[in-house]
């Protein structure tokens, strides 16, 4: 199924999805617990910034996973929301807009005494499509040690030649 979704046009409801899944992933914010770790960086594609992503640090040894958004290029996730330290494999999404808009016209409820989320007319989202291949994401090759405290620099400069991707921890 991610394999297919690779492939089709990314949708509103996929974005909802990953607003969900981004949401659940922060889960809570306090101090107790496990270790946590500062985590930020760029993200290329061939040598050009993301301009619109999303990053994800899966613990390798059980830890915490954590993600965020890639912004033109940048990324950062606090010590109170990132990854435990340890091992990661890294999984990357990467979109580009298609200069289509898409309308939602489907309105969801809102909370209670408040007007639906959708407006009247319906909801202008900008189509996005993803632009790597499963090696990034679904079936992620990325990995990271990531240190004890704030881990700067954790750049991951990708390139869609099999045979050129690095990822570079300063």
């Amino acid at each position: 199924m991610l394999r297919d979704s690779l492939v089709r046009r990314s949708g509103p409801a996929d974005y909802f999805v990953l607003c969900v899944v981004l949401t659940l992933s922060a889960g809570c914010s306090g101090d107790s617990g496990p270790e946590r770790v500062k985590v930020s960086g760029r993200v290329t594609i061939d040598g050009t910034d993301v301009a619109l992503g999303t990053i994800a640090f899966v613990s390798r040894s059980g830890g915490r996973t954590a993600a965020t958004m890639i912004n033109d290029g940048e990324y950062s996730i606090s010590q109170n929301d990132g990854p435990t330290p340890g091992p990661q494999k890294v999984v990357i999404q990467a979109h580009r807009k298609t200069g289509k808009v898409l309308t939602v016209t489907k309105s969801l409820p809102g909370p209670p005494g408040e007007e639906p989320a959708i407006p009247p007319g319906g909801l202008k989202i900008e189509e996005t499509e993803p632009i790597l291949p499963a090696r990034f994401n679904s079936e992620s090759e990325l990995t990271v040690e990531l240190q004890s405290g704030n881990n700067r620099n954790v750049d991951f400069e990708l390139s869609l030649d099999t045979s050129s991707t690095t990822e570079e921890q300063q």
